[in-house]
């Protein structure tokens, strides 16, 4: 309970990349993730996400749990997890997870003796931890609020094997299956998640994404926070993030003052059902000028509340190698965390796209005015290229300078510095005044000289 981080305070302000790896669904056992960390360190990243490691099955990419507290065989052993966490620390890597605590498998431990139990007509520990009907046509349950944006969202599903109904929201991409939500207005549900949490702290990891916490079935402010938050900032140094959360249009401020999170994905820029994201639309029509109010109205309100954000590209998306290099250090110089999709590592770039990257991450890691806590503050966005400062808590500016068409650009921008020089070429910019040609799809990123 007392375990000491070993990574620097607050590490996910300086992270400015997060590799995804979904370790069941594409077949990358831990031991490969342990293997190719000087690879991703390489790279620029500095925190691993492993993708649901517990024992479960295959609906959305292996988020449904048969039993919460065994790493799932298919990807390797409780060893092998724990090598990863040390093996990352000694890279000062970081190491999160996602996990699910709103759901459970069809096949899940508890869910199948609670089937029988209700057969049986015994009321148990495990019956308690899902809700049951007699009738599909029963009212749906009551939430205990809808601070998250919505009433509960389901229907009542019938079960051969405990010859009652019980709730479900999520059916799988497929729409076969009938996973059954835990209740976290029962105190036995709110211990068992407890435990969970507490669990997968102890084995020394440094941070959580919770899944969908917006949609757990009875769970409002307090059972979040008792549930979730409160046992994870019990540990030092953790980052929390609520997938989801912002999405059903509830207020952001909520997640991070009054649920405990320090992290918000940025549904402004990545939104649902658009086959590209706000920043891959503008690289596509050449114009930037769509960015920031999504910036201004989400990422900088997080930030000034303490918090950070995390975003993630649609890779699916028609860019090519260099728009979507552009994409990517759209997301890391604007300030946020970038997550990968498991897709940075194994995708078929040249080794000099690879490197822009890496320079970029590595820079936005070591300079403190571009950290993913810092300030932002617009320049320029029309015309076909967009420009803005950041800044930290010691008050210094860099400037950074993107071009959003297939032509060159000759851009000019007055700094508030006598000088600067390009941190990509280590050219001087005298005068305090920044000009410069940029190629069709390029960048530059100037730092005050000290």
């Amino acid at each position: 309970m007392n375990r000491v981080s070993s990574l620097q305070d607050n590490w996910w302000e300086r992270c400015p990349c997060i590799s995804r790896v979904f370790s069941k669904r594409d077949h990358i056992p831990l031991r490969k993730t342990i293997s190719m960390l000087d690879e991703y360190q390489k790279q620029g990243i500095g925190a691993i996400e492993i993708f649901a490691p517990y024992w479960g099955g295959d609906q959305y990419g292996a988020l449904d749990p048969y039993a919460y507290c065994i790493v799932d065989p298919d990807i390797g052993t409780m060893e092998d997890f724990l090598k990863l966490i040390r093996e990352c620390h000694r890279r000062e890597m970081a190491v999160i997870i996602f996990v699910n605590v709103g759901y459970s498998a069809m096949q899940n431990v508890d869910f199948l003796k609670a089937q029988d139990d209700v057969r049986r007509g015994i009321e148990s520990r495990e019956t308690r931890l899902f809700l049951w009907s007699e009738s599909e046509q029963s009212p749906p349950p009551k939430t205990l609020s809808c601070e998250f944006g919505k009433e509960p969202d389901g229907h009542w599903v019938y079960s051969l094997r405990a010859e009652k109904y019980y709730w479900v929201k999520w059916h799988g991409f497929q729409n076969d299956v009938a996973l059954p939500q835990y209740n976290f207005g029962a105190p036995e549900w709110q211990e068992e998640c407890k435990k969970i949490i507490e669990f997968w702290m102890e084995t020394g990891i440094d941070g959580m994404i919770i899944d969908a916490p917006f949609a757990y079935l009875n769970c409002g402010f307090r059972e979040n926070n008792q549930c979730i938050t409160d046992v994870i900032r019990r540990y030092p140094n953790q980052y929390i993030q609520p997938e989801g959360g912002g999405a059903a249009g509830e207020e952001l401020q909520a997640w991070i003052r009054e649920c405990g999170y320090n992290s918000l994905q940025d549904y402004s820029i990545c939104r649902f059902s658009h086959p590209a994201t706000l920043i891959g639309e503008a690289i596509l029509k050449g114009d930037a000028s769509c960015l920031e109010e999504a910036f201004r109205g989400w990422r900088d309100r997080v930030v000034q509340m303490g918090g950070t954000t995390y975003l993630g590209v649609l890779w699916d998306a028609p860019l090519t190698e260099d728009q979507r290099l552009l994409e990517l250090i759209t997301v890391v110089t604007s300030g946020a965390i970038l997550h990968d999709d498991c897709k940075l590592m194994w995708t078929g770039w040249s080794p000099n796209t690879r490197k822009r990257l890496a320079d970029i991450l590595k820079l936005c890691a070591s300079v403190e005015s571009l950290r993913m806590n810092g300030h932002r503050r617009l320049l320029h966005d029309t015309d076909g290229w967009y420009a803005f400062a950041r800044s930290g808590t010691q008050g210094t500016e860099s400037i950074v300078i993107l071009n959003y068409t297939d032509e060159e650009k000759s851009v000019s921008i007055p700094g508030e510095k006598e000088k600067y020089h390009n941190a990509l070429t280590g050219e001087a910019a005298d005068g305090g005044q920044i000009s410069l040609t940029l190629p069709p799809y390029g960048y530059a990123v100037y730092l005050p000289e000290v």
